[in-house]
């Protein structure tokens, strides 16, 4: 009866479950499987994280041009903040600059982000709570038939579970002996009180189907014995995520500077870049494993993402910035030259 209720127990569904159990099974391991996935979301992010830079770096230069103006601007009006703005509303549309030109694709971005980590951490979450639920299931019907066919020798149903575990159902990465738990010092085979909630989904202490801790550890106890203490990760996620992010900030940091971009900017984007770090620490040591390496692959590939793709920008707005000079002293050839009068702006 125990085996028929849990037995009954849904996978988890959507989109996620159902992309990362399909790429499972062409790759074989989670693992891998999550961090595929990670970079095929990284390349289709690429162009508009690359959009959105783009136009943050544009951004940057026309308030850098405008720097002086604008400073003017505070001085002349900054006792009425309607006129201050109304005058700097002026400036910026005398300079064909659009303040908010660049907030779109930032929005976009941010929008598409929070999506993704939101759908994908309920997901996994599910998936890693249905996965220990399941290894119990499959380990309890080996132990019953064991049981069975053994005429109900403990010590075989025992030693029965732990060979099941070791060659069947155990999912591991690398370093990380069991991929449903967390890459830090927690056991790798979950106690009763990790999964009470998980197996005992909908049912009361009274219902057939309940699961106590003594029928849990019937099941468990030989493989809980056998890990022992052992942790199952090294917080290698959290530290890999930390200096991924960490580099990234930097790198975004020195070309800021290196562009002239305001220090009031930096340190405001500096900040951001901090908080930014504290969250994807957190996340990466209280999430099951599988989460924590898509954030670190992410992170890992934030900063090849960002070797690549702030060169590119700066070539852009430089050849941009040359042809618009160019044709500049083209048209003042021909203002001297009395044969052609011809006004651009910038």
């Amino acid at each position: 009866m125990l085996t028929l209720l849990l037995g009954a127990a849904k996978a988890p569904s959507g989109a996620w479950p159902a992309i990362i159990n399909w790429v499972q099974s062409f790759i074989g391991s989670y693992g891998w499987t999550i961090i595929f996935i990670t970079v095929i979301l990284k390349l289709i992010m690429m162009p508009l994280d690359f959009w959105m830079k783009l136009g943050q770096k544009k951004m940057s230069i026309s308030q850098k041009a405008l720097a002086p103006e604008l400073e003017m601007l505070k001085k002349k009006y900054g006792y009425d903040k309607n006129i201050l703005n109304q005058k700097q509303s002026e400036l910026y549309k005398k300079h064909n600059v659009n303040p908010m030109g660049s907030c779109l694709p930032v929005v976009i971005n941010l929008f598409v982000v929070i999506f993704v980590f939101v759908t994908l951490i309920n997901s996994l979450t599910s998936m890693s709570n249905y996965k220990m639920q399941e290894q119990f299931k499959n380990l309890q019907t080996v132990y019953e038939q064991t049981l069975e066919e053994t005429s109900g020798n403990v010590d075989e149903a025992e030693q029965a579970v732990i060979v099941a575990y070791k060659d069947k159902y155990r999912d591991s990465f690398l370093w990380i002996k069991n991929i449903w738990r967390k890459d830090t010092s927690e056991s790798v085979i979950p106690s009763y009180k990790d999964v009470q909630k998980t197996l005992n989904a909908g049912l009361k202490e009274e219902d057939e189907g309940y699961i106590t801790e003594e029928k849990y550890n019937l099941v468990m106890q030989p493989l809980i014995d056998t890990y022992g203490k052992q942790w199952n990760g090294y917080y290698l996620l959290v530290v890999i995520c930390v200096v991924a992010t960490v580099l990234t900030a930097l790198i975004t940091q020195l070309d800021n500077k290196k562009g002239g971009q305001p220090k009031e900017q930096n340190k405001s984007a500096w900040t951001t870049q901090i908080v930014m770090i504290i969250i994807s620490a957190v996340f990466c040591f209280i999430s099951s494993s599988t989460f924590a390496l898509y954030l670190a692959a992410s992170q890992i590939l934030a900063v090849i993402s960002t070797l690549i793709t702030t060169p590119l920008v700066n070539l852009i707005i430089k050849e941009g910035g040359n042809k618009k000079k160019n044709k500049g002293n083209n048209d003042t050839k021909s203002n001297d030259g009395g044969s052609k009068v011809s006004y651009s702006r910038y």
